[in-house]
């Protein structure tokens, strides 16, 4: 029977995923039950888990969902209840820890004995990246060092040939990342999934599925202007520093302080709601005109 599998970034968050996972799916009757595991690995210090938008949208179609904290369970308990699932969705989270847990209670074998009898594997982030056969190239990326003293491999359920990169966002940092990823990494191939995107998997068949691009607002496009323009005074500035054209005053150290403040105030409004839809290139802007601050403090302190 073919493996079918879903990888996510961040869960069934948008029209377009849930519609591409029902269709791998198909109709309710062709599961092997209509229960749902939703899998995860909470630290006992960590404090409850947010409501998650994938166990909501589940319920709303009428599966039956259970959570299963794996840090609940002592080995041997939990085969018999993941056998009786249509669906295994694993949650994100701590990845090694995951791991470990994963490890200890012997569970590697047993569930990639699931996936092949015809149960459908599902992921968010931690829980994508578990599919892969090894994942230790994603510990390149400093925010995904190990959190755990854990001395183990990083094997993964071997259930594809190709390792996901969740959260992934095009910028100059994450592709240096990502090249030394897949110079060092084991996997036979990394293939990266933005927020909103899903890797969908039917045998040896994948494709990555995209959210359709939505059109930003007058807000947002006023703010990208306001961006641009910003970055724009910034170069300006630059140059004329770094061309002896322009002497350091206490007003022009006071400009760069307004404009430092004005970059800030830009940053947390990409944080508020629809961000998303236009945040990878504002994010790369704000990201240059930093740098270009760094060049005008230091022509500053030179002089």
């Amino acid at each position: 029977m073919e493996r079918r599998l879903f990888l996510t970034s961040n869960g069934l968050s948008n029209p377009t995923l849930k519609s591409e996972f029902s269709s791998l799916a198909g109709p309710r009757g062709e599961l092997n039950s209509s229960l749902v595991c939703l899998i995860s690995c909470t630290k006992p210090q960590s404090r409850s888990r947010k409501s998650n938008p994938t166990q909501g949208w589940f319920n709303s179609q009428r599966f039956s969902t259970q959570e299963i904290n794996l840090a609940n369970y002592p080995p041997g308990i939990l085969e018999r209840k993941l056998g009786k699932a249509g669906i295994l969705w694993f949650l994100g989270g701590d990845i090694y820890f995951l791991h470990q847990q994963l490890d200890r209670l012997h569970l590697h074998d047993p569930i990639q004995e699931c996936i092949d009898s015809g149960i459908i594997y599902g992921g968010n982030s931690a829980g994508s990246i578990l599919a892969t056969e090894d994942f230790s190239a994603v510990a390149l990326h400093p925010q995904n060092k190990p959190s755990i003293q854990y001395q183990a491999d990083c094997r993964g359920f071997g259930l594809i040939p190709f390792l996901p990169w969740p959260h992934f966002i095009e910028d100059n940092y994450q592709e240096l990342i990502l090249a030394e990823a897949t110079e060092l990494g084991t996997t036979a191939n990394i293939v990266p999934i933005k927020d909103g995107e899903a890797i969908k998997v039917e045998g040896a068949r994948f494709q990555v599925i995209n959210k359709p691009e939505s059109k930003p607002t007058a807000q947002e496009r006023d703010l990208l202007t306001e961006i641009r323009f910003t970055i724009t005074m910034v170069q300006k500035l630059a140059n004329e520093y770094n061309n002896g054209t322009r002497v350091a005053t206490n007003g022009e150290l006071g400009m760069l302080t307004a404009q430092q403040r004005q970059l800030r105030t830009l940053i947390w409004q990409l944080k508020q709601p629809n961000a998303h839809r236009f945040q990878t290139s504002a994010w790369s802007m704000l990201a240059k005109s930093f740098e270009l601050l760094v060049e005008i403090d230091k022509s500053v302190e030179r002089r």
